[in-house]
């Protein structure tokens, strides 16, 4: 692990690194002072596409300087930020930061313990970051209320081709609320959601609006 001390270091000598396209630090315990001094030191690679800083420690408030960088880089597509503690909070932050995104098309928030409060931060940021094609928020507690806030912002999501909310509390109420908004997002593609605790209520209401599979065919 580089940890804070580390990072600091190394972000140091990132802007020297002009033509840097990819960077990955997943689990480094780096912290939000390491994920801020990365975050400056990236300020000037302008050839950046991908970012990883999953299972850091990143709380809330070194979301605030990835946020920045997000929102200021024209060529970051892919932000990796799985496994860090950034709660709702974190979710404000970042969603901050997506308003001013013009290339972000992956974004990775598995694991961090958002909430509904937190997605419903999100779901704001999403209004406005219209290239955004793949979401992962995975393992974040999402109850029936934050699939609700999902709901409301779908039809927005332009791009959004691939939604992933497995592992969530989101139950047969969050599906119905959010099964509705799903014909308005025409670009999606794939949507998970597995473990959800998901019953016949909420089924027939994806059904209805993703069309219910044909019965087999019998041997007479």
């Amino acid at each position: 692990d580089i940890g804070a001390a580390g990072a600091t270091h190394l972000g140091a000598a990132l802007n020297q690194c002009l033509s840097l396209a990819s960077l990955q630090l997943q689990g480094n315990e780096m912290g939000s002072a390491g994920a801020a001094a990365i975050a400056s030191g990236l300020g000037e690679c302008s050839a950046l596409t991908r970012l990883g800083l999953s299972s850091n420690n990143i709380c809330p408030e070194g979301v605030r300087s990835i946020a920045q960088l997000a929102s200021t880089h024209v060529t970051l597509g892919i932000l990796a930020l799985q496994g860090n503690p950034l709660h709702a909070e974190g979710g404000r932050r970042l969603a901050a930061g997506m308003a001013g995104c013009r290339a972000l098309r992956h974004l990775v928030l598995s694991h961090t313990g958002l909430g509904s409060a937190g997605i419903r931060h999100l779901a704001e940021g999403l209004r406005s970051c219209t290239t955004l094609q793949r979401l992962e928020l995975a393992f974040n507690r999402v109850c029936p209320e934050g699939a609700g806030w999902l709901a409301e912002v779908l039809g927005e999501c332009v791009s959004l081709a691939h939604l992933h909310l497995g592992q969530n509390s989101i139950a047969s109420e969050g599906a119905t609320r959010l099964a509705p908004a799903l014909p308005t997002c025409t670009g999606l593609t794939h949507l998970d959601l597995s473990y959800n605790g998901i019953r016949s209520a909420g089924i027939r209401s994806l059904a209805n609006v993703l069309g219910a599979p044909r019965s087999p065919t019998r041997d007479t």
